[in-house]
């Protein structure tokens, strides 16, 4: 006799029959999935008023009834699980079954019974997310100035984004300036002779600056005025000796 027990999951086995009288625990440790099943040899039979009763987070669809002949609900029992019999199974008055009553080769007899399917509930899955942080560093770089200087030739680099060409100035005989500038600063190119360059200044990424070597053309022409320097020089002195003689 199943009646005054309490049972958790797992599976009762009896060799032929099987009664219940009064009240049947079944306690599911808390677990929602926890299976109990009953295999009984040859009969069940529950007394009038028997309960099936579930606890500790049991479910109806997790019990299950084989039996191996035919089943006897009494009157006003309240049966849970699904009871498969091989030969019959009858519901007196009033019995109430939450889960299925299924024959396998006769009937299923009712009288004034509620049968109610039981459907497990749906499990509450809890999910934890993890939001990634995903730090940027950025690099600005200094910008650096370089100068090189080779023979008559200087390059200066500067930071910018466009670029401006100057005008050279200069005394005879110097040789031609040219310089490049940026938007922050003015380039000045320095000739053979004195001559300069300026640069206008624009957005540039570089200035350059470059002093060109003197064309012979600029050559003769300093040779040529150092002469005529030189000329004008005695032509003076011999003057002065002149107007000195006079006086006396």
């Amino acid at each position: 006799d199943l009646g005054g027990l309490t049972l958790v999951p797992g599976v009762y086995c009896f060799s032929s029959t099987a009664q219940l009288t009064g009240r049947l625990t079944l306690d599911g440790l808390g677990n929602p999935d926890s299976v109990f099943i009953f295999q009984i040899g040859s009969g069940l039979t529950t007394a009038s008023t028997s309960e099936v009763l579930l606890i500790g987070s049991a479910q109806p669809c997790n019990v299950f009834w084989q039996v191996g002949e035919s089943a006897t609900l009494g009157t006003g029992t309240d049966f849970v699980g699904t009871l498969i019999a091989l030969t019959s199974i009858t519901a007196t008055t009033d019995a109430d079954v939450e889960g299925r009553l299924l024959a396998r080769n006769g009937a299923v007899t009712l009288d004034t019974n509620d049968i109610t399917r039981s459907v497990c509930a749906a499990q509450t899955t809890t999910t934890s997310s993890t939001t990634s942080t995903t730090s940027t560093t950025s690099t600005t770089a200094v910008p650096t100035t370089t100068t090189t200087v080779a023979g008559d030739t200087t390059v200066t680099t500067l930071p910018g984004s466009d670029t401006s060409t100057g005008t050279p100035v200069g005394g005879p005989g110097g040789g031609l300036g040219t310089g490049t500038g940026d938007g922050s600063a003015t380039g000045t190119g320095t000739g053979g002779g004195g001559g300069t360059g300026t640069g206008v200044p624009g957005d540039a990424t570089s200035r350059t600056l470059t002093r060109l070597p003197e064309t012979g053309v600029e050559a003769d022409l300093a040779v040529a005025g150092a002469m005529l320097l030189a000329a004008g020089l005695v032509l003076l002195t011999v003057s002065n000796r002149r107007t000195r003689v006079t006086a006396r």
